[in-house]
């Protein structure tokens, strides 16, 4: 028996027990909010919740980017997120001076987009609510971003994602996989998104995971998948198309890389990586590694190539790396199966039972 198979399976016995404790918590945890025996509130604004079982990776980003861009014209539209490695503490309204380093990433990033949108932080979504209200009483309808295992706070409307490849029902609680509750947790879901599917997929095989995931009522259940589109000049913000004689070095740090290396690799014949965890926090000493791989690199066509998420934290870094052919891939979110149209009439819908005061203009 090698060293390494030894390692699993020592590894494998120290976190399955962990994984049944932290899961058994969490689960009590869940049973003191749905008995009223710990506080959970209905905010006193329509909320759509959108997150995950496990820790990342699903596609959140860009489709929360989705529900903005649809909802957009709403009057008083806004975002509630914890703003993830930021260097400032507690509830914080952004504005346009506001860095990565001040608000998180995908914060930064939705403001980039969208700049009247409504954008705040607050680890504690429920008192971030109360304070966004106080600070902009206009705000008419808010997506709390990444809030599934914020009990104390009652969304009006739940959306649970799934990664196709990665589903809920084949991982495990942490420290064993990457789930935040046991998989039962996704019973308090109005509906379900699978993210990242492949084009091929056919209605049977949607109908054999839906099963997977115990799903009876295919209504509340949507297929979805990750559109890109031309690359995106981070100095000139100009597009520019691939050719297949095109060599990229992606440098990226986000959750769940897989997709966007797939897609490059259909669009080149040559791609280099440097994967950073997610969220990383680039440094000075990063951008000089990033610099020697690239040079490193033989051939005249070569370019560095980066998601959004990663683009803004390059931001302070514009003088550091002005002479590198950096471009960001943009993507967005689209759905399967006549799946758009369902989904957007339950937004509308949604609007006009919790919004019917405030109409989209």
């Amino acid at each position: 028996m090698n060293s390494d198979l030894i390692t699993r399976i020592l590894l494998r016995a120290f976190t399955i027990p962990l994984s049944w404790v932290y899961g058994l918590v969490m689960a009590l945890r869940n049973i003191f909010f749905e008995k009223g025996w710990v506080s959970s509130v209905t905010p006193p604004v329509p909320t759509i919740c959108v997150g995950n079982l496990n820790t990342g990776g699903t596609g959140k980003t860009p489709f929360i980017e989705y529900l903005v861009t649809y909802l957009y014209q709403q009057t008083g539209l806004a975002t509630i997120s914890r703003g993830y490695r930021r260097q400032t503490k507690g509830y914080r309204l952004a504005t346009a001076a506001d860095t990565a380093a001040d608000i998180g990433d995908e914060p930064r990033q939705l403001l980039k987009k969208f700049p009247h949108l409504i954008v705040s932080v607050g680890e504690k979504r429920l008192p971030a609510i109360h304070s966004l209200l106080m600070d902009r009483p206009d705000t008419r309808l808010v997506l709390l971003d990444d809030a599934f295992q914020h009990r104390s706070v009652r969304p009006h409307l739940n959306i649970l994602l799934t990664d196709y490849h990665q589903p809920y029902f084949s991982d495990k609680v942490l420290p064993a996989g990457h789930l935040r509750e046991f998989t039962s947790g996704a019973s308090r879901a109005d509906v379900q998104i699978v993210t990242k599917c492949p084009l091929s997929l056919t209605q049977k095989q949607a109908h054999i995971f839906a099963s997977k995931l115990k799903i009876k009522d295919f209504n509340k259940l949507y297929f979805s998948y990750l559109k890109y589109s031309s690359l995106i000049s981070f100095e000139t913000e100009r597009s520019f198309l691939l050719s297949p004689d095109t060599s990229i070095l992606l440098v990226a740090g986000v959750a769940n890389p897989r997709a966007l290396i797939r897609h490059l690799q259909d669009m080149v014949e040559h791609i280099e990586m440097i994967l950073y965890p997610d969220h990383h926090s680039y440094t000075k000493q990063d951008i000089d590694q990033i610099r020697f791989r690239f040079q490193s690199m033989v051939g005249s066509k070569k370019i560095l190539v980066t998601t959004e998420k990663d683009a803004v934290r390059f931001e302070s870094f514009r003088e550091a790396m002005y002479d590198l052919p950096l471009f960001i891939q943009p993507v967005t979110h689209d759905f399967m199966f006549s799946g758009k149209e369902r989904f957007d009439l339950l937004i509308d819908t949604f609007i006009q039972h919790h919004c019917k005061q405030y109409p989209i203009t």
